[in-house]
């Protein structure tokens, strides 16, 4: 979960995740982006999972998409700190992933592409009740580590993908998307909650 100054959104989502026991939730780790502060302290919730700040060097949206070397699971949620599945759906998401995705990006949010009026790209919002999605953007979505993993790589597409979501701090999610499709030929995979 990545968070950037904004500690009553982070607190917020944290209480939502760690209020209920959620079955396949191994641990959360925050990536602190606010440079000029200390990240809190580690803890333990209630129902005992383990809650990990990991200070980022730099304020970069490449940071939540880099794999940790503490990761003990072959599926990460990739998540921002201000959207959540409520721990039901997320117990339902982490399953369906488990069971169609492992080897997509799945998660709750699409977002459609098209060519607009004047021609152009557009990337953007789906409109109510289509049918049809081109992607899943980060805010909230499981991945396998190794698509982590090779988003960290030395490949050089790689490196000017990263460079390219730091220089306009935006596009992580195109970039994501890019990754799993290209390695894969599979696409996204939606899971909203039941």
């Amino acid at each position: 979960m990545q968070t950037y100054r904004r500690p009553k959104e982070l607190n917020e989502t944290l209480h939502v995740l760690l209020k209920d026991p959620i079955p396949s939730l191994h641990e959360i780790v925050i990536i602190w982006n606010n440079l000029d502060q200390a990240p809190p302290q580690n803890y333990t919730s209630a129902h005992d999972v383990p809650v990990r700040y990991r200070a980022s060097p730099r304020n970069s949206l490449n940071q939540k998409l880099l794999p940790d070397p503490s990761f003990a699971t072959q599926a990460v949620l990739l998540s921002d700190d201000d959207v959540y599945y409520y721990p039901r759906d997320l117990e339902f998401a982490f399953q369906a992933w488990r069971r169609f995705g492992r080897r997509r990006l799945t998660g709750a949010m699409a977002r459609c592409t098209g060519v607009g009026k004047n021609g152009e790209w557009q990337y953007r919002m789906c409109a109510r009740g289509a049918d049809a999605y081109s992607m899943i953007i980060t805010n909230l979505a499981f991945v396998h580590v190794a698509f982590l993993e090779y988003y960290s790589s030395d490949d050089p597409t790689m490196a000017m993908i990263r460079e390219h979501v730091d220089d306009n701090l935006n596009c992580e999610d195109i970039a994501m998307n890019y990754v799993t499709q290209m390695l894969t030929r599979e696409p996204p995979l939606l899971v909203r909650g039941h």
